[in-house]
């Protein structure tokens, strides 16, 4: 269950906001939300550069914030901004389109995991979902640093545009 102060949106589409505790933001559903449905879609400036917020939309293209001072503004604008990382995550992004691949119930925290959508982080973090064990560090660095068996179990959720890119680094140099 939801146990944040949120940051209410006023656009009645929205199935999804803001959350905060601790300095730690999250987006929740604050609906149901079905398999399959559209979640939000990705809005800012089109990039041709990775930045550490930046979401990767195709082989050349990042979205990233028009100007991080309009973040606290217009939060419902930027809401992917707070999308963590999950290894098991609950959505996937299709180009600019969040879209459910599983449930999710209201009060749920919405994820994505970044391997399936980012080639080569600009910035690699910590993972720290509760889908492995904590005693392992994992780094999140992007599909390219995953192991086969890795990229096998992130099949169904990986861009075409990553994938684009893995096979064109396999192919050998003329």
């Amino acid at each position: 269950m939801l146990n944040a102060d949120s940051i209410v949106h006023d656009r009645e589409s929205r199935v999804v906001a803001v959350a905060v505790d601790k300095d730690h933001y999250r987006i929740v559903a604050t609906e149901d939300i079905a398999q399959g449905q559209s979640i939000l879609t990705i809005e800012g400036q089109v990039t041709g550069r990775p930045t550490m917020y930046s979401v990767q939309i195709s082989e050349t293209a990042h979205i990233d914030l028009d100007d991080a001072k309009l973040v606290d503004k217009y939060p419902e604008r930027y809401l992917w901004r707070f999308l963590n990382h999950h290894c098991q995550p609950n959505s996937v992004l299709k180009g600019r389109d969040l879209a459910a691949v599983a449930d999710i119930k209201a009060g749920e925290e919405v994820t994505f995991n970044y391997n399936a959508n980012e080639y080569n982080i600009a910035a690699p973090f910590r993972c720290w979902c509760d889908a492995h064990d904590k005693t392992m560090v994992r780094l999140v660095r992007g599909y390219k640093y995953l192991s086969a068996t890795e990229r096998r179990q992130l099949a169904d959720l990986v861009s075409p545009h990553v994938l684009r890119q893995a096979q064109r680094d396999q192919q050998p140099e003329a």
